[in-house]
This record gives structure tokens, sequence and C-alpha cells, in this order.
């Protein structure tokens, strides 16, 4: 039997028991039918936390792995089912050895309804964005559409020649139609380090900034090692970003949409070299740092 599956079988075991001896007030399952519930989607957890931390028992899961995981799945599932996940959770939070235990959930919102439509932005909004931010975050912005990458990752960019990429089935094909492009790295989700490429002119803007020795940066309680004093990132950007967009176009759609600008303009491109959809989805999910090709949907709407 192949090892993920035998992990998962584990994760389920592990679902299955934790649920069962669960007593505790106003967490006591009333039903079969909630047991199964709540331990199915326990056990969805664990193996999303085991592809993505490599962790091996629910007890493991941290409140970082997940908020990941549920911040993730907000953009896929309904509020109802994202309340189970958050729900089957709390069951770790009553465990003293469970690294969950006393932590507080809060609410968070499906975006369900949002993605039902394009959050993606066109190159004459992006520059209008850009020129109501400051140079540092209207970098940032820019760098975010030509690389597809998150807020944080933002303040994690090094040379390739500083840092290689993690060992990986990378498909051979990345970054075709970007050999000249300059190589950078980014740390994702997972501490996964990947490959991301820049065009001349923005390397050399973001190469203005270097610096000899890092900086430290704090963003949403994790500290960072920044080498670029140029360059925005992290939840500061993200704000400058909405607020911009809200007064040049009057709304927002979030500065996650410069993945989905990314991602819907690197599938044209693809698929115009004469790629497959199927494998213009595989190539354009490894390059925004998934594994799983299917994720691209969501970006494509």
């Amino acid at each position: 039997m192949p090892k993920y599956m035998r992990v998962h079988k584990s994760f389920k075991q592990q679902a299955r028991r934790l649920v069962k001896k669960q007593t505790t007030p106003g967490l006591k399952n009333h039903s079969l039918g909630s047991a199964r519930n709540y331990s199915s989607k326990l056990a969805k957890i664990g193996y999303w936390c085991n592809s993505a931390y490599k962790i091996n028992k629910l007890d493991d899961i941290t409140p970082k792995m997940a908020n990941e995981f549920l911040f993730e799945k907000a953009e896929t599932l309904s509020q109802s089912t994202l309340d189970q996940y958050r729900q089957s959770l709390k069951h770790l939070t009553t465990r003293k050895k469970s690294k969950l235990y006393k932590f507080e959930f809060i609410r968070i919102k499906s975006k369900l309804h949002t993605v039902l439509k394009t959050r993606s932005y066109i190159p004459e909004q992006i520059e209008l964005i850009c020129r109501a931010q400051m140079p540092n975050n209207a970098l940032a912005t820019r760098i975010c559409v030509a690389a597809g990458i998150r807020a944080h990752e933002l303040l994690t960019i090094r040379p390739l020649s500083e840092r290689k990429p993690d060992e990986r089935n990378w498909n051979a094909h990345l970054f075709i139609g970007k050999k000249n492009w300059h190589r950078y790295t980014v740390i994702g989700k997972g501490g996964l380090v990947r490959e991301i490429r820049l065009p001349t002119e923005l390397a050399s803007e973001l190469e203005q900034g270097k610096l000899s020795n890092p900086i430290t940066i704090t963003d949403r309680d994790i500290r960072y090692s920044m080498y670029y004093i140029n360059l925005g990132g992290g939840q500061s950007w993200s704000s400058s970003f909405s607020r911009a967009s809200k007064r040049q176009l009057g709304w927002s759609n979030g500065a996650h949409g410069t993945r989905h600008t990314y991602v819907q303009k690197r599938m044209a491109e693809l698929q115009h070299m004469g790629y497959s959809y199927k494998d213009a989805r595989l190539i354009t999910s490894q390059e925004i740092g998934h594994h799983r090709p299917d994720i691209i949907n969501v970006y494509l709407r």
C-alpha cells in the first residue's frame, strides 16, 4: 500500500477514536451522523496538514496550520461546510496533548460568493492602483502581478543564487517563455521554497533596494528576514492595495486578485504556445506554489 494511503488511513483512525471519546460539554456528539461528519472532516484536515507540513498526528496540528487550512478552503466551500470544519477542529482544543489546546477559533467567512465572478484585474486597473500607492507598495503590486506570489511571500524574496528551491517533482516546463527573466525564490505555504521569475525592469528596480544584512519584519505575528528595503509586503501591502483600488476604481477584489490575474494570463499564454488545458493547468499551479492542479479552477472564474 502506498505511504500516503497508510497515512490517510491513520488519520481516519485517529479522528474516529478522538470523536468517539469526546465527552466535553458543548462538544459531545448527539448522533452517529454528526460523529461521522466530524471524524471525516478531521481526517481530511489531517491529510491536508500532512501534505503541507509532513505531520502524522492530529495532535500536532498547530493554530497556524488550522487557520491556513480554513482560509484556503474559504475560497471554495460554503459557509456551513466551512463552519463544520471549524467545529471539528474544536475537538482538539480540549486535549492537553494537542497543540490546539485551549485555542479559540475565529469564524472565518466563506468567499465562495465572491469567487463565482472574476477577481482578476486588467493591466489598466493595475496601473491606476500602482499610481495611488507608495513606491514600495507599487513595486510589490507589480511583482505580484508578474509572478503570482502571495502577500507574505513578498517578504521572503531572495535571488536564486542565494537560496535554492526545495527538491520536488517540479514540472520541466515551468517558466517556459521566460528564459531571460531573472530568477528568485520565495517561501510559501508549509515552508516550501520555490522559484519565481521577474522581468528585467522589475528585477533592476528591486535590486536597487538590496540590503547587505536583512531586517526583521513581523507580519501577522510571524517574523521574516527581509532583504529588500524598497519592497512592501504582507498585511501592510494588502491593505495598501485595497485602499488604492477603492480610491481609483471605486471597488476592490483584494490583493489576492493579483494571483488571479497571473493565473489567467499565464494559462492563456501557455495554451497559445500549444500546451493542452491540462498541461497548462499543471504548469501554472506549480508556478504559484500549488502541487494540486485542480486549485487553479478557483482562479479561472
